[in-house]
């Protein structure tokens, strides 16, 4: 299983790909906007993890692309923004969860493991 990370807090994004490197994901890292939904477009993963806050291109607006291109991977928001009024949004374009900042790392694993575990039983 392939996943993509956009999230330009190259710290983080390393610390969730190393981790999901050990549960034996292959894992692929954009640092901002544009170079996501670049990679997202060529339509080779099976999961996003995609912050909303991005430079460039706004994580929101690579969500639509995603969905407009029929893009077939799961997408998870993982963003600092954590109001009701940002989760709504979110699952309204089509995320298929949604985990505030911050969060603990083994909730992002379980939930990553339970979204491709749903692909795998359909």
């Amino acid at each position: 299983m392939r996943i993509l990370i956009i999230e330009d807090e190259q710290s983080l994004a390393e610390l969730v790909g190393n981790r999901l490197k050990k549960e034996k994901y292959i894992v692929d890292i954009s640092l901002d906007g544009e170079e996501g939904l670049y990679n997202a477009l060529e339509d080779i993963y099976d999961l996003i993890l995609l912050d909303i806050m991005l430079p460039g291109i706004n994580g929101i607006e690579i969500l639509k692309e995603i969905k407009k291109n029929n893009i077939k991977a799961k997408v998870i928001m993982l963003t600092a923004k954590s109001e009701l009024e940002d989760k709504l949004l979110g699952f309204n374009e089509g995320a298929n969860d949604y985990i505030p900042k911050p969060f603990h790392i083994d909730e992002v694993v379980a939930r990553v493991n339970a979204q491709l575990r749903i692909d795998s039983i359909i």
